[in-house]
């Protein structure tokens, strides 16, 4: 258990906003379950943030609603009167700064979870409005990098997955730029504590890699904003471990970011930080679950049959107090059926209509030249040759 502080700075390097967060990390073999909480209560209407891999690699994502927080079972009560006194300055950063507190960053900023979101059936519209979570279920290690700080909190308690890009090692990208329905991974090489789990001490990401798309596609990150593509992207250090029966973990760690471009004097920008401190460590029950349920009504978006017929596209549907179905329960449903039907006849991507429309644009210029050419060769064949 501990807690986080994100700051963004601004051109002048002076800090432009900042967001304290407490965390609940509970990690059992390959299973984890994370919990994050905003030190104000229910700030910006989030409740909480809840996530869960399961043995299956199908990881939930929850965003608990004002609606749906309970103070009494809230871990952090004791640690939110001590944070409310002790980082008084960067809770109130805000409030304290209304001058300066011109816009939220993309990183790990915090988002609106709008009660009303689209969905197929007229019927879940109607009652969609009393909702009090929104979640999202991913086929996937990796959890989606969003304002919950999930991932940051994954990576930095469970071992790393090495991904590969030729002769190159690739890092799951753990900070937020805009881009949250893509895994990314950045180019980068690190360290790992000796002691298990092996967790990584540090790493250096680079800003060229690979990111994988809803839909299961793979390709490059696109880099052509960054002025040097092997510049370093964004740092990770552990300042202080600790052990624990026999496992070394975190207590200090941080990540930095760094502007796509070098300042004047030709340094990296920092653009960002995310420094957390762990206040206390403890051993899991063998009896405790890690699967996060859902706290009533909540709308789902689910991904994990978008790589399929459903071309990218997810479903969209209401829980209530009940864990996802299982992906054969929804390939029997009608809402699977109606989506791939509808995915099937969706317009053509769009470098298709590029084609078509160049096509179009090419063929009366194409006709033109063709005329004047008969035009010429008819014109030839009717003149005599003087004698």
């Amino acid at each position: 258990m501990g807690y986080l502080t994100y700051t963004a700075f601004n051109a002048s390097g002076n800090p432009s906003y900042k967001n304290v967060m407490m965390f609940d990390v509970n990690v059992g073999a390959i299973n984890w379950r994370i919990r994050t909480e905003p030190v104000i209560e229910c700030e910006g209407g989030i409740g909480y943030y809840e996530a869960s891999l399961s043995t299956n690699d199908c990881i939930l994502m929850v965003t608990g609603l004002e609606s749906a927080y309970k103070s009494s079972e809230s871990p952090f009560q004791s640690l939110r009167t001590k944070l409310k006194e002790s980082k008084k300055d960067d809770v109130y950063f805000a409030t304290a700064n209304p001058k300066i507190q011109t816009a939220i960053p993309n990183s790990f900023s915090g988002s609106a979870a709008f009660k009303k979101m689209p969905v197929t059936s007229e019927k879940a519209t109607a009652n969609l409005v009393d909702n009090v979570a929104i979640a999202d279920v991913l086929q996937s290690k990796y959890p989606r990098v969003d304002p919950s700080y999930v991932a940051f909190l994954c990576f930095a308690f469970t071992p790393p997955n090495e991904q590969k890009d030729g002769t190159n090692k690739m890092l799951l990208q753990i900070w937020d730029d805009g881009n949250r329905q893509k895994t990314r991974f950045r180019h980068a090489s690190w360290n790992q504590f000796a002691e298990p789990p092996h967790l990584v001490s540090s790493a250096v990401y680079g800003w060229v890699g690979k990111q994988i798309l809803p839909n299961g596609t793979l390709e490059d990150i696109n880099t052509s904003d960054v002025s040097k593509p092997f510049d370093m992207a964004a740092r990770y250090d552990v300042d202080v471990p600790t052990n624990c029966s026999g496992l070394k973990l975190p207590l200090s760690f941080k990540l930095t970011r760094f502007d796509t471009e070098r300042s004047e004097n030709k340094e990296p920008k920092v653009v960002s930080t995310v420094v957390a401190s762990v206040i206390k460590v403890s051993l899991l029950t063998s009896n405790e679950s890690l699967e996060v349920k859902v706290p009533g009504k909540t709308f789902v978006s689910d991904y994990r049959l978008s790589a399929g017929e459903l071309k990218g596209a997810h479903l969209g549907y209401l829980l209530d107090s009940n864990t996802p179905p299982t992906t054969e329960q929804i390939k029997q449903g009608s809402l699977y059926k109606r989506t791939s039907e509808i995915a099937k006849t969706s317009p053509p991507k769009p470098y298709l209509r590029w084609a078509l429309l160049a096509f179009l644009l090419a063929f009366p210029v194409v006709a033109i030249i063709f005329w004047k050419y008969l035009a010429r060769t008819r014109e030839s064949s009717n003149t005599v040759p003087s004698q």
